[in-house]
């Protein structure tokens, strides 16, 4: 897609970006396509380019999923749908509806709670899949890190998720765990999360990683490229409220992961003997959960 890029961008047509020496004229990622321009003249020269590119390496323009939003001054504003001789019809979207660009929906901004519904829900189905079959605790414990997690991992850093939001996650999962036999209620609940090479279970614990999340994206804000966009982005994210800039949580997060990385230094996990009969991967979920319950810091 890297010929494309470079057609799209030398048009000249774009969005200028106030007091940055910089244009901004489209946004692709795969095949997830976004276009800017200042006017609608503007916006049909870059829709027509991006259709004979798509023409020319057999790729479907997929028309019925495209869509128009008007904005000005930020704030959303009414526009007529697209027509030209290029495309038959552009919907033109009003506050009420939103476009999905890399899987969410979005408009002014992404829909926070509409997103964080939806992914919720396909978190918990993963999760019961990867719950609800006849595989050993091990390899339950690395289906749900690998295919139920990273349903919440990649909107880390765009949607706006707390820490108590991942905290009501961790006790939903531990809850199905405990309903699959895959956690005794009396064991320890931060060994969950611990290595199993350090004797743990090798859950991915969803509130910290969060934290680690936001923290590497606020350090990817702060770093100097030399790129404009992203030094105005950070200080963007500065100048909103702590709730909702990623530098400011990233902050608080690191402090938090520093105290308890500090407790977990001057904590002895377990007996050696029990720590060997939990890395076998066919240990049966039963016997695994006894041996987490009776060896539970006291």
């Amino acid at each position: 897609m890297i010929p494309l890029s470079k057609e799209l961008e030398s048009t000249g047509i774009g969005y200028n970006i106030t007091g940055q020496n910089k244009r901004i004229h489209h946004l692709l990622y795969m095949d997830d396509l976004k276009l800017f321009a200042k006017d609608d003249k503007g916006l049909d020269r870059l829709l027509q380019i991006t259709k004979s590119f798509s023409s020319d390496i057999c790729m479907e323009f997929g028309l019925n999923k495209c869509a128009k939003v008007r904005f000005h001054r930020g704030k959303l504003a009414t526009s007529e749908n697209m027509n030209s001789e290029t495309f038959q019809r552009v919907k033109s979207l009003d506050a009420s509806e939103t476009y999905k660009y890399l899987g969410f929906e979005e408009c002014l901004g992404t829909n926070n709670r509409t997103v964080k519904e939806r992914l919720e829900k396909v978190y918990i189905k993963r999760l019961r899949s990867a719950l609800d079959n006849e595989l050993c605790a091990k390899f339950k414990i690395e289906t749900i890190n690998t295919i139920a997690v990273p349903v919440l991992r990649y909107s880390f850093g765009i949607v706006n998720w707390s820490k108590y939001e991942m905290q009501a996650l961790d006790r939903k999962t531990r809850k199905l765990l405990r309903k699959f036999n895959l956690h005794h209620p009396a064991a320890d609940i931060d060994r969950l999360y611990v290595s199993r090479l350090e004797g743990g279970r090798g859950l991915i614990q969803l509130e910290s990683l969060l934290k680690s999340s936001v923290i590497a994206t606020a350090n990817y804000l702060k770093s100097d490229s030399g790129d404009p966009l992203k030094q105005m982005l950070a200080d963007w994210d500065r100048n909103q409220a702590p709730s909702l800039s990623l530098q400011r949580k990233a902050e608080q997060f690191q402090q938090e992961l520093y105290r308890i990385s500090e407790d977990v230094e001057n904590t002895t996990v377990g007996r050696s003997d029990i720590r060997e009969i939990l890395k076998k991967p066919k240990v049966n979920p039963g016997k695994r959960n006894l041996c987490m319950a009776n060896t539970r810091e006291k």
